[in-house]
């Protein structure tokens, strides 16, 4: 098997890797195929130095050509190459999540996405990808592998089960290269996580601002058509019509190329995605439909819930690749668990409905022990999310005699708040994040520990 060789003894960070790679296809910034993480790139004489150079690793189990929903990736047999079709490319973005090495990348000017293509046609003569044929030090290589002092499990280099077409030729000594020769007494312990470079999130908050809305309007839309199977709600068909068509344009938003979403529904069988695109089409459909029909097939109607919840069990799939300190976040922020308290809701079932928010309560505490404790902006937004959950429906529910319709604005804004924090303080793992960490530990602990 062929694949890349880097030497950590041997790179010292020149970018000519990288320069070659952009001239042999013709980049231009900001785009780069290829990257160099560097440690201690605040050059601090008391931290170690070193370097990984790294591309697409053209993986075995290529978590990019299972994610992406139009199938837009395929497989050169005879070199291995994982290569993007960009005809069939609608650039969601998605395989920027799933890819742990940062390789499929989305150009924000041009919406497109962009990785590298091994120089397959020179690989397939023969030849070596440019990168490597232009490393001046020997550190890059693509060659055959001889297992024997060859690793993957690097330090800084996700460690997953894409099976990378990479190797890692380790440090000679167990100590990483130096700055200086000796430590400088004391300033490392001036250090702080402000003065470390924060690496650039592949999610954020304001760039995916579509994507919060869409999951949380879908399960409302689906506790909203339970209540009118079961004549607990009642709608305009226009009012409904509109609403979940908004949210189906919401869902588009994000896509670079939206005349291509078509091909959204062709990788089913791997693509999360895919499949939370076709439960929502399915949804869309039959509840519009059982609506516009005046409500009149139940069996309509029932096939309208069961497939939006399948859509709020594949959302939490396609989030999958998000990272946190604590699982609690991620099981109190489950998109299925608000269907259910929104199906609750609405046919009036106080005991579920308060197991429901019993179980976010204790979640959401759960996670805020581990997230920002000494923050007071996070203590502040921890003290109204539980006061939306808790205290402000245990006080109407005391004093009101109406049914629990008054509970929706409460924990509807108790919605909002858990969706923002999802987007904000997800992450999801990559190279220059493992960096980040590691850099962080070892101001902690003195210690350069892998992560």
């Amino acid at each position: 098997m062929k694949g890349f060789v880097f030497d950590m003894n041997k790179c010292v960070a020149c970018h000519a890797c990288v320069v070659a790679c952009s001239v042999e296809n013709d980049l231009l910034p900001p785009v780069e195929r290829r990257k160099i993480y560097a440690f201690n790139e605040i050059k601090h004489p008391d931290l170690p130095v070193f370097n990984l150079s790294l591309a697409c690793n053209h993986c075995e189990e290529a978590s990019c050509m299972d994610a992406c929903p139009s199938g837009a990736y395929t497989r050169d047999l005879q070199t291995g190459a994982v290569l993007l079709n960009e005809d069939n490319c609608m650039a969601c973005g998605y395989c920027t999540w799933a890819c742990p090495y940062d390789a499929p990348q989305l150009n924000r000017e041009s919406g497109l996405i962009d990785k590298c293509t091994l120089c397959n046609e020179k690989v397939r003569g023969g030849g070596k990808p440019a990168c490597a044929l232009n490393c001046p030090t020997g550190a890059l290589d693509y060659k055959e592998f001889v297992e024997d002092g060859l690793f993957t499990d690097q330090t800084g280099f996700p460690d997953t089960k894409n099976k990378p077409g990479i190797r890692f030729i380790p440090k000679r000594t167990s100590n990483p290269p130096e700055i200086a020769p000796v430590p400088v007494s004391g300033r490392l312990n001036y250090l702080n996580k402000k003065d470390i470079p924060l690496p650039e999130s592949k999610i954020s908050l304001i760039n995916e601002w579509p994507l919060v809305i869409f999951t949380l309007i879908v399960p409302l839309l689906t506790g909203l058509v339970s209540g009118f199977v079961t004549g607990m709600i009642f709608m305009k068909w226009w009012l409904y019509v509109l609403i979940s068509g908004s949210a189906l344009l919401l869902s588009t938003m994000h896509l670079g190329r939206k005349k291509r979403m078509v091909y959204a529904v062709r990788n089913w069988k791997t693509s999360w995605l895919s499949r939370e695109i076709i439960s929502y089409g399915l949804f869309f459909l039959t509840s519009v439909l059982f609506v516009m029909l005046g409500y009149a097939y139940f069996w309509l109607g029932t096939v309208a819930v069961v497939s939006g919840l399948l859509c709020t069990f594949s959302m939490d799939k396609v989030y999958k690749y998000f990272q946190f300190n604590s699982s609690s976040f991620s099981l109190g922020s489950s998109v299925l668990l608000t269907a259910l308290m929104w199906i609750s809701l609405a046919q009036q079932e106080t005991g579920p409905l308060g197991f429901i928010i019993g179980i976010k309560v204790i979640l959401y505490i759960r996670k805020k022990l581990i997230y920002d404790r000494n923050s007071i902006l996070s203590l502040m937004t921890s003290v109204l999310r539980v006061s939306l959950l808790v205290i402000i429906p245990a006080f109407l529910h005391v004093y009101s005699e109406e049914k629990l319709w008054y509970l929706f604005l409460p924990l509807f804004a108790g919605e909002i708040i858990d969706r923002v924090e999802f987007f904000t303080l997800g992450y999801i793992d990559s190279p220059g994040q493992r960096m980040y960490k590691l850099l962080l530990n070892m101001i902690r602990t003195g210690k350069l520990k892998r992560v």
